[in-house]
């Protein structure tokens, strides 16, 4: 019995010795990111490190260091915001989209670390929503300063502004959402297509009789004009104006149209 326990106290003994070595490994040179992209973690090196690393507009990243920090410094703080939760740990959070810069002192006044930031959108919400509305589309969202750009395919054009509209109504603005996704299907359109048709022969039938008497003096003259086809053998119009007459005293023309 004593030789068996003997055998599981070691066993523990060495799987906390393992965990203790894999916990104690040195960090790569480098940035080391959680998976959220939530943590960024310095490597004591000789030098001031330098690294370019990207915060979401309202989130927040933990910045922990090699050694003791007594001052942090930040280009604009309307855009990044520091905050120094221990010697060793600050927390950045994203206050506007844009670009700022972000330095660190240690206690004995030498920078330590240099970080280029920059703050854009995060698009994991609105990358899921759409991957749970539109499970077989292949749209891709990409942040450009304050706009967002999809990209990528659907099965058709309404899918396509189905996902803009979509990303529009989670931003807050339309304006910001520029939608560069092709769909597979071609675009159909359907018109509604009314053909009027009229006889060709009845058209030559519309016109104008015209019977006027010209008396000049001692000479006079009948000018007459009757359609070649009239409509169906009666006028058009029920009414006519008759007895136009234009006289002086020796001159007269009476018309009828």
């Amino acid at each position: 019995m004593g030789k068996g326990f003997g055998l599981s106290s070691m066993a523990t003994a060495l799987l906390a010795l393992l965990l203790a070595a894999l916990l104690a490994l040195p960090a790569a040179p480098g940035v080391q990111a959680s998976e959220q992209q939530s943590l960024l973690r310095i490597a004591d090196g000789q030098g001031i490190a330098k690294r370019n690393i990207t915060v979401g507009l309202s989130k927040s990243m933990i910045v922990e260091l090699p050694r003791d920090v007594r001052d942090v410094m930040v280009s604009d703080p309307k855009k990044l915001d520091a905050v120094v939760s221990t010697s060793r740990r600050v927390y950045l959070i994203g206050m506007e989209v844009g670009q700022a810069n972000a330095f660190f002192f240690d206690t004995q006044g030498n920078q330590i670390l240099t970080l280029e930031v920059k703050i854009e959108r995060d698009l994991t919400g609105i990358s899921q929503m759409l991957k749970k509305l539109m499970p077989g589309s292949d749209i891709r969202l990409e942040a450009v300063n304050d706009n967002i750009v999809l990209s990528g395919t659907v099965a058709n054009p309404a899918d396509a502004s189905r996902a803009a509209d979509l990303a529009a109504r989670m931003v807050g603005d339309k304006e910001k959402v520029l939608n560069m996704i092709a769909a597979d299907a071609k675009e159909q359109v359907l018109l509604k297509v009314t053909v009027v048709e009229m006889e060709r022969n009845i058209i030559k039938q519309l016109g104008v009789d015209l019977n006027a008497l010209v008396n000049s003096g001692n000479f006079s003259f009948t000018a007459l004009s009757t359609l070649q086809f009239p409509f169906n053998g009666r006028d058009l119009i029920s009414t006519a104006t008759k007895g136009a007459t234009w006289q002086t005293p020796n001159n007269s023309i009476n018309a009828v149209v």
